[in-house]
Formats: structure tokens, sequence, C-alpha cells
């Protein structure tokens, strides 16, 4: 059975599937985290068209102060391709976000994440 998670944004909604059987433990943890609603409220803080919508930073909470760092090995690996989710419906939402004005790959006006669930 799959598992899907639906995101809630300010933009709109979109829904992925996470391929937990390839990748068990980051699916796990990331479940957990969205059980802990962790990503609630949270701000996207990393658009890089066609390569990523990040979130997840815990100084993400205030769009306008943005106090995250980056280490020297952030970046530099990820599973094999295919490994993490697919996108089963909204992937409008995920496009329009990805096309938002950005300054320093932060958006200009703050997209929040209002709620993840595991549906």
């Amino acid at each position: 059975m799959a598992t899907i998670v639906e995101f809630e944004t300010t933009e709109g909604n979109f829904k992925a599937e996470l391929f937990t059987e390839k990748m068990p433990i980051t699916c796990g943890n990331f479940l957990d985290l969205i059980e802990r609603k962790f990503y609630d409220g949270l701000y996207i803080h990393r658009i890089t068209p066609q390569f990523c919508v990040q979130f997840g930073c815990p100084y993400a909470l205030n769009p306008h102060v943005y106090y995250g760092t980056l280490d020297d090995d952030a970046g530099k690996g990820s599973g094999p391709p295919d490994t993490s989710y697919k996108s089963c419906n909204g992937y409008d939402i995920v496009k329009k976000i990805e096309a938002v004005e950005t300054l320093s790959e932060q958006p200009v006006e703050p997209i929040q994440l209002v709620s993840v669930r595991k549906i």
C-alpha cells in the first residue's frame, strides 16, 4: 500500500507518494516528523527551479528573517534517482511554487506550510 502525504501550503495543496520500501529510514524519519507536526507553520526557505523546493529548517518560522546556516556537506549527497517521492496530485502547485520570485533562492513573498499530513 502506498504512503501518501498531503502538503497544505499558502499557495495550494499537493500530494506525494513516499517510496517507503526503497527508502525506509529516510521516509520513516520524515513520517515521524509529520506525526509530531514539526513542519506545520514552517516556511519554504529555498527554491531552486528544476532542482528543489526546500522546507524543514526549524529556523524558518519567521518568513522575514532566516537564521539558518548550511554546513560544508549540505547538498552533497542523496539517494539514487526516483527514491524519495513522486508527485501524485497537485504538481501544478509545486510548479507554481517553483516559479515564484526569489532573492538568493529565498521566496520574496513568504510561502508557508500550513500542515503536512499522512493520508
